[in-house]
Order: structure tokens, then sequence, then C-alpha cells
């Protein structure tokens, strides 16, 4: 078999699940405001970016979940993963109640120069609670290379990794470049040099592009062995490819 054994049990609370649920309702409240509240900001309705992390973070927290499952129970209930399943629901927390409050206030919550508190947690706080959500699907991503038994798992596993490692310096890049020119349709990316918004989306969904990709892959056939690592570079470099693009330099 090379598919991920999604029937396995899991005998300790699917608090990973529990909160992605508990994301996704805030999603369906972003659309109610958005439906209620006129306000906007930038151009858009005020509660859309939240409306958009609310259901980002619920799809981050699922697939970690998703991962994981495929993981021996002694693994999957050991402390390792539990330390990180607390810093990946603490930090996609923290994300959400301070979009959704800088939105609550009319304003921004990223690059915000007018109300101070929101301005000094975004310089101060935002950054390390980022950092820590993304290296919490490299944390998920090395028992699955470890303990994966198919090469599914073990695309899983190298796809988490990669999110971590691309989403970091994107994420970092985008918070110093500047943004400009009219935005497509609910997503807002120019596709112009200057916007790394694209390069930070792909960086951002490496952990259900890769896998989705395997699992497309394992229909035609018995994967072999690295398939899994090939995938993994080939949308690095896609990623790597768009954050080029976005800096300008190609």
């Amino acid at each position: 078999m090379t598919a991920l054994p999604l029937d396995m049990p899991d005998r300790r609370p699917a608090l990973l699940m529990r909160a992605a649920a508990i994301l996704a309702l805030v999603a369906l409240a972003c659309l109610v405001l958005i439906a209620f509240d006129p306000r906007p900001l930038d151009g858009e309705r005020i509660w859309l970016k939240p409306l958009k992390f609310a259901a980002a973070l619920a799809l981050f927290l699922a697939t970690l979940h998703w991962g994981i499952r495929a993981l021996p129970a002694p693994i999957r209930e050991g402390r390792w993963l539990r330390v990180w399943t607390g810093i990946a629901i603490a930090t996609a927390t923290a994300e959400m109640v301070w979009i959704a409050s800088a939105a609550a206030l009319g304003t921004r919550s990223h690059y915000n120069v007018t109300v101070p508190w929101l301005q000094t947690l975004y310089e101060t706080a935002m950054g390390p609670i980022a950092v820590l959500l993304a290296l919490s699907a490299a944390a998920f991503g090395w028992p699955l290379l470890r303990h994966g038994w198919s090469e599914v798992e073990r695309a899983t596993g190298w796809a988490f990794i990669a999110t971590a490692a691309l989403t970091i310096p994107v994420g970092m890049a985008l918070s110093f470049a500047p943004v400009e020119g009219a935005g497509l349709p609910l997503l807002g990316w120019t596709l112009a040099p200057g916007d790394l918004r694209p390069a930070h989306f792909m960086a951002t969904h490496a952990m259900q592009a890769i896998p989705l990709a395997a699992l497309a892959l394992v229909q035609f056939g018995t994967l072999s062995y690295r398939t899994g690592l090939a995938l993994t570079l080939g949308w690095s470099a896609l990623t790597l490819a768009a954050a080029a693009y976005g800096m300008g330099w190609i």
C-alpha cells in the first residue's frame, strides 16, 4: 500500500482538528461580517483579510493532523508532538486574534503606523510568532520522514519541512517589501515585481500541494523512492522563482 492510513485510531484528543474547526467557524463569522460590515480597507471589505487568514490557519492545522495520523501511536502521542501541537495552536490563535482585532478597530494589522500598540505588536511579537508557527510544520515533518512507511508519507514529511524552510525567508522578505498596484479579485495579488504574496502563498501551501501531487501520482502505480523529495524540490524551485520575480530579480 502507498496511501496514508487515514483510518488509524488516534487515542489522544484531536486538538489540532478541534482548533481547525473553531477557525473554520471564525471564517464563517467573517463571511457574515463581510455582508453586514461595509467598512473598506485598502480597497476591500475589512473582514476579507481575517476570512482568508482564518481559512488558511484552519487548513494548516487540519493538514498537520492529517499528516501525523500516519505515525505510530507512541510517536503520535509522545512529548515532542504534544509540545509542538500546543505551539501550533497557540501561534495560530495569536495570529487570528491579532488580525481580527485590527479589523474590528477598522485598521491594518500589518504595517500599521497609526495605532501604537498594533505597531509595537507587529514589530516585536508577530514575527517570532509567525516563525514558530512555520517551524511547527517542520517539527511534524521530521517524524514523518523517520517513521513514514510509504512514499506518500515521506512526501508529506518533506512537504512539511519545505513549508517551514520556504515560508520563513519569504515571509521575512515580504515584511519589508512594499506592495503597490491593483490586485486580483479576492487574492489581492498584483502579479508584478514588488509583490511577494504569490511566493508566500506557494511557500505556505507546499504542505498541501506536494502531498496532493503524491496522492495523484500513486493512482498510476507505486511511487519510487525519493519521489516525495523530487516533488518537494520541484515545488521549492517554483516558489523560489516566484520569490525572485516578486523581488524584481528576474
